[in-house]
């Protein structure tokens, strides 16, 4: 036999052999890497579905896990390599199924490899299901007694080798037709390649999860091989670093919980039943004021740290906690170092068997600042409250008084017969009783500010009547003291504006009075102009004694009067300071220009809203005599007779039937009998308030409609708001003002007045371009040139120009007397209107003539 053959031959031999041997030991190899490879995908595999069922579980019960078991399944059979992976959960102790692909939900599942599944409780077992030979891994799921698995057909998991044994086969049927030398080159390039493949499988089973086989340049079975072998290791790498990066965010989760405890948000303790602490984070510390070198000296004990008042608390909560376990929070104090006392609350339980225990200790310092300061500002808050409610009550009986003494000194000086000193007399009392409410309505007022009880009342007014209101008011103190007057309205004023006209005024009224006060010589001016549209400056001026910069703040404290002794006239002091307030509360400033000596200038100014202008209602010079129609009865309800009194009379001399009641439940019974054309109602009464008398009123059929004027002498504020919510028409406050009663009852009436002239307009004289000589009785005019040089002083308000032309007068002809008489009568009234209509009487007369 040649050589050649021989060679050939044993070339044959020796590519068999070595395909035989590799063949062998390349089954064995990849038997061996496919086992470990396939067992490492198929662990991580189950501990996927495993937290995945655990999560299903938690969140919505059996059900849910077999559900989420399911998906995985599907998820699982579609990967490479996994095509006949089968997942499936059974329950110990008598082999229920949870979930299998084939098995139906609580089907007994009685197998000799499920069996031996639960004793081992994890690993991987071979089996034969439905005559097919299976490799599994499994595991059970605490802390319930499931077994979970993932299974894999064996052919499939040796899939692999068999197309490596093709390959290695179709290669070894080449070599036969190859020299030994390129059988042999191949072997070699053939071993180099596994020698590549097998390191990586080893590197990955070492746990280097990024290593990959390198230069696969060629992609025959074996090259698809590795590249699967790369695959599967791309793929356990982004596993294991999702896993990882899972753990990761775990273990954050769990520092951050460790963080809490450590943080100052709650003190920890750890403690034995001896009293000693065995350990503490740095808040429990902090709280007690203690250093950690203390803690680990071990001489700091809770026992020490409680003050003797809570030790009986401590003693209950240890009781509570050896039958429980644990203990309610309670509130106890621990003693600091300082020796001051840490308000806390304790709660804690046994740790880590019944020999330790643990403290939560939540810091109450903060918490009770703040109830003691809650309970300083309530106290706070009843002291203002019991302040307002004495200033009320002092009102009420203050303005009871004045309402008997307001109301008949407006009575009185209607009487026909009263001679001139006794009317001056009436006049002083009036005055002063509207001084002593002006001081009542000055101290509720500061009161109402310092409690921020005070509101603005908005209406439309034309500006320049209600300026002129006030200029005539200011004109009559000037006029007293002798000084120059001047109101300086701007043309470009609006027709109509919106604020509280009568929070307005008395800030006005309180400057003007102010400027004259502390005025002796020269003058006091009054100006208001226009800014912008909808912006007024008001400006009061005065060349009085001035105020030094040092006392500049201080006028606008309350009761404080700064001056001379001489310039301190009567008042509360609060005139300025309630006027500061005022303009603030509608969106100004008062501000203060003055030099001692050269007098002052008080200024603010006001955004007002610009409204159309209402038809003004100028009242009657004319005494409402009595009314047109049949007479109406009129039930006065008031238990002060005093204040019943008053009523009457003013209603009484009009042709009014009075009837009276001294209580709600007398007034209740009253107007159900007699039915009354009105009801002054009272609103404090004994028995029966009036608010309840209107409301029961109110709910009978007959009195529905009944018109109820409300009268109280409460300053509170809210008496309005009650008295018509409570079913009353309209509301008046006691002084009773005698025109505001007449301007309700007419409004609430329909009635119509009749008036007579004032005494001192008790007829009109004849109108001839001749003075005039009436009959008996009638002042006698004089000239036409006299009466509108009259009517122009009546227009400015000269007061005392008015008393100088009345004697110039009786000086020209001595029937002018009585005309004149009755002129100074007007005048020392500062009766300007009066006077006016007096005047222009005898010139409308002389005109139609």
């Amino acid at each position: 036999m040649k050589l050649t053959t021989r060679f050939n031959l044993l070339s044959i031999a020796i590519v068999l052999a070595t395909t035989a041997l590799v063949l062998g030991v390349g089954t064995l190899i990849l038997n061996d890497v496919l086992y470990r490879f396939e067992e490492h995908v198929l662990r991580l595999e189950l501990t996927n579905a495993r937290e995945a069922v655990r999560q299903a579980l938690n969140r919505s019960g059996v059900l849910a896990a077999a559900e989420a078991a399911a998906d995985f399944e599907g998820h699982l059979r579609h990967k490479e390599g996994l095509a006949s992976a089968e997942l499936f959960i059974v329950e110990a102790p008598d082999d229920r199924i949870v979930y299998h692909p084939a098995l139906r939900a609580g089907t007994q599942f009685d197998t000799d490899f499920v069996d031996q599944m639960f004793r081992k409780g994890a690993g991987v077992i071979e089996y034969t299901s439905r005559d097919v030979s299976r490799f599994a891994v499994f595991t059970t799921l605490a802390p319930l007694d499931w077994v979970i698995a993932i299974s894999i057909d064996k052919q499939e998991m040796l899939a692999s080798r068999a197309v490596f044994l093709r390959a290695i086969g179709a290669i070894a049927f080449v070599l036969l037709c190859l020299n030994a030398v390129v059988v042999s080159l191949f072997g070699r390039r053939l071993m180099w390649r596994m020698r590549g493949t097998l390191d990586c499988v080893n590197r990955i089973e070492r746990g280097d999860l990024s290593a990959r086989i390198p230069a696969i340049t060629v992609h025959d079975e074996f090259g698809r091989l590795q590249e699967g072998i790369n695959a599967m290791s791309a793929r356990i790498e982004e596993r294991t670093l999702a896993q990882q990066s899972a753990e990761q965010a775990l273990r954050e989760r769990e520092a951050r919980i460790r963080q809490l405890v450590e943080s100052n948000i709650v003190g920890v303790f750890f403690w034995d039943l001896d009293g000693r602490i065995t350990e503490s984070n740095d808040a429990f510390l902090s709280i007690v004021g203690r250093t950690r070198d203390e803690l680990c000296s071990g001489t700091l004990r809770w026992t020490d740290l409680t003050p003797p008042e809570y030790r009986a608390a401590d003693a209950r909560a240890i009781e509570e906690l050896m039958h429980a376990n644990r203990f309610s929070p309670f509130e106890k104090a621990f003693l600091r170092r300082d020796g001051g006392r840490a308000p806390v609350l304790v709660g804690g339980a046994f740790f880590e068997g019944r020999q330790q225990g643990v403290a939560f200790v939540l810091d109450l310092t903060e918490r009770k600042q703040a109830e003691a300061e809650r309970a300083a500002r309530r106290a706070a808050e009843a002291a203002s409250r019991a302040k307002s409610d004495f200033l009320a009550h002092m009102s009420h009986e203050l303005r009871t008084p004045l309402n008997g003494i307001l109301g008949y000194a407006q009575i009185l000086k209607r009487d026909k017969a009263l001679e001139q000193r006794q009317i001056d007399g009436l006049t002083v009392i009036q005055r002063s009783g509207e001084h002593l409410l002006t001081l009542i309505n000055d101290i509720l007022d500061m009161a109402k500010i310092e409690a921020g009880r005070l509101e603005l009342n908005l209406t439309d007014i034309p500006p320049d009547r209600f300026l002129r209101f006030i200029a005539e008011t200011i004109r009559v103190k000037t006029e007293e003291k002798g000084l120059a007057f001047a109101c300086e309205i701007a043309p470009d004023l609006p027709a109509g504006v919106r604020v509280d006209e009568k929070r307005l005024r008395q800030v006005l009224l309180n400057l003007l009075s102010n400027a004259v006060n502390f005025t002796d010589h020269g003058s006091v001016r009054l100006r208001v102009g226009s800014l912008s549209p909808g912006r007024l400056r008001f400006e009061v001026h005065d060349t009085g004694i001035g105020v030094d910069e040092a006392h500049l703040e201080a006028i606008f404290r309350p009761f404080e009067q700064v001056g001379e002794a001489r310039h301190r006239f009567g008042g509360t002091g609060l005139g300025l300071a309630i006027s500061r307030q005022l303009v603030r509360l509608m969106g100004g400033e008062i501000h203060l220009e003055s030099r001692p000596g050269e007098g002052s200038t008080f200024w603010f100014e006001l955004d007002v809203p610009i409204v159309e202008p209402q038809a003004a209602v100028i009242p009657p010079e004319w005494a409402v005599s009595g009314y047109e129609g049949p007479r109406q009865t009129i039930l006065v309800a008031d238990d002060v007779a005093e204040n019943r009194a008053v009523a009457v009379e003013m209603l009484g001399q009009l042709g009014f039937s009075m009837v009276e009641a001294g209580n709600g439940r007398e007034a209740l019974e009253k107007a159900k009998g007699l039915r009354p054309a009105l009801i002054l109602m009272d609103v404090v009464m004994p028995e029966m308030d009036g608010l309840e008398a209107t409301r029961r009123l109110r709910q009978l059929p007959e009195s529905r409609e009944m018109p109820i004027i409300a009268v109280s002498a409460s300053a509170s504020g809210t008496d309005a708001a009650k008295s018509l919510a409570a079913g009353a028409n309209a509301f008046l406050p006691k002084p009773i003002d005698f025109s505001g009663l007449l301007t309700e009852v007419a409004a609430l009436l329909k009635v119509e007045w009749t008036y007579e002239l004032p005494k001192a307009q008790a007829s009109a004289p004849s109108q001839t371009a001749e003075p005039l000589a009436g009959p008996a009785g009638i002042p006698v005019a004089p000239p036409l040139q006299e009466m509108e040089t009259l009517r122009q002083l009546a227009q400015v308000g000269n007061m005392r120009a008015i008393v100088q032309h009345a004697t110039h007068l009786t000086e020209l002809d001595e029937r002018y007397r009585p005309f004149a008489d009755q002129l100074r009568q007007l005048a020392k009234g500062y009766r300007s209107k009066a006077i006016l209509s007096f005047v222009e009487q005898y010139l409308e007369r002389r005109q139609a003539s």
